[in-house]
């Protein structure tokens, strides 16, 4: 039981941190991996940047 919730709460800092330079919700998606474990973490993995973040980058926004 032990080992679940600290694989779940590692899911969960690992989405946090790949969430935010990505432009998307780090609380959401820190919720996404506790919950949803290595699924979570290829989803943000494939899903890349928000086109707000892309345009944010070029200097656009």
């Amino acid at each position: 039981m032990e080992l679940i919730l600290v694989v779940s709460v590692i899911c969960a800092i690992i989405c946090a941190v790949m969430a935010e330079p990505r432009g998307r919700n780090k609380i959401g998606w820190a919720l996404g991996g506790f919950f949803f474990g290595i699924f979570a973490i290829l989803l943000i993995a494939v899903l890349g940047k928000t086109n707000e973040k892309i345009l944010e980058e070029k200097g656009i926004m």
